[in-house]
Order: C-alpha cells, then structure tokens, then sequence
C-alpha cells in the first residue's frame, strides 16, 4: 500500500484523488476497528465515522411555519389595514411618525 501512495504522490496526485482512490480501503478499515477494537470509545468513534460516511452527518430538520400563512388575502389586507390605521392614530396623538419617533431616541 505504501508503494502505491508514494507512486500517486510522484504524479501529483491531488489529495481529493488520493482520498478518492484509497477511500474504500479507509472505509473497510473504519468497519474493521468499529468490530474489533476492544476500547470501546475508539469503537464508537470508528463506527460513527462509517455511519457519518455512510449517510451523512445528521442535521436538525426544523419546518417552520409562519403564523400567518393560513391567512387568505383578504384577511391579510384586512389585519395591514388595521395596523395601518394605528400607525395614523399614533402619528395623529403625538404629532410625530413612527420613523421620526426613534430618530429622537
């Protein structure tokens, strides 16, 4: 095996295309301390590489869902157009914008 890594190295072989060429054996050798290797956090270790390489690392999957999104247009309209209408009652009571107001602070 050597041999061979030192051939691929004298051709320039990229690391990609020496991970790539030698990536069953790591693989198979992976497995091999997974089953035998009697300290057991090198085991786990082994065995969570093969899983990792195997299907991948594992991602949190969180679906979001807006509070709003079973809203239909209109009621949408309907829910801006009251925002709206306190933004007003708002500028009309202090005399100032929203936008002027945090200019101020």
């Amino acid at each position: 095996m050597l041999p061979k890594l030192r051939e691929m190295l004298a051709e320039g072989k990229t690391p990609k295309e020496i991970f790539t060429a030698w990536a069953p054996f790591m693989a198979a050798r992976m497995v091999n301390i997974g089953l035998t290797e009697r300290d057991s956090s090198k085991a786990l270790a082994a065995a969570e590489k093969v899983i990792h390489q195997a299907e991948g690392k594992p991602t949190e999957n969180k679906q979001v869902i807006h509070r709003m999104a079973g809203l239909t247009d209109e009621q949408l309209d309907a829910l801006l157009y009251s925002r709206l209408k306190e933004v007003e009652a708002i500028e009309v009571a202090t005399g100032t914008s929203p936008a002027e107001a945090d200019d101020e602070t």
